[in-house]
């Protein structure tokens, strides 16, 4: 399933829906069964549609966006991972690495790519599952393991071979 894809099984909505309305027991106390309220059921489905709706929303904002803005460098492959770079210059390597909430574009808008290809061979990656470059998704993701993609791509031919 690509990013921002929205799929709704609408057998399971119809049954979550019939459950709210109060058709099957939810709630067992001193042995009599208990129901949802028509009222809670309405109030339930409304906010379940809002959510989808801004879902939809959402997904249309962003595919809008990427169209509008779509990736200045080149893609390569390390782990089964899409990362996004940008290349200027020539000489020795310097690898740029982002922050939090950041991107490889920021070095290129405020103007660091530029100085440093002056005299090095700049490469700027975006991080797994941050501007343009894929997150992992059949996988935990926490901290510890990030860096290990930038240390096999560095330690190995791609970045040799990146030009």
């Amino acid at each position: 399933m690509a990013a921002g894809d929205c799929r709704i099984n609408h057998n399971s909505v119809a049954r979550f829906i019939n459950m709210l309305q109060g058709t099957i027991s939810v709630l067992h106390t001193g042995g009599q069964p208990m129901h949802f309220p028509r009222r809670w059921a309405a109030i339930s489905a409304s906010v379940i549609g809002g959510l989808a709706v801004a879902a939809l929303i959402n997904t249309t904002v962003a595919r809008r966006a990427e169209r509008r803005n779509p990736p200045r460098g080149a893609f390569i492959e390390v782990d089964g991972v899409r990362l996004h770079y940008l290349e200027k210059g020539s000489g020795s390597p310097v690898v740029l690495l982002h922050g939090n909430q950041a991107m490889a574009d920021d070095f290129a808008i405020s103007g660091v790519i530029d100085l440093l290809a002056e005299k090095y061979r700049v490469i700027a990656f975006d991080r797994p599952g941050f501007g343009y470059s894929e997150r992992p998704r059949a996988l935990a993701w926490p901290p510890r393991h990030r860096p290990i993609s930038f240390a096999t791509l560095c330690a190995g031919s791609e970045l040799r071979s990146l030009s």
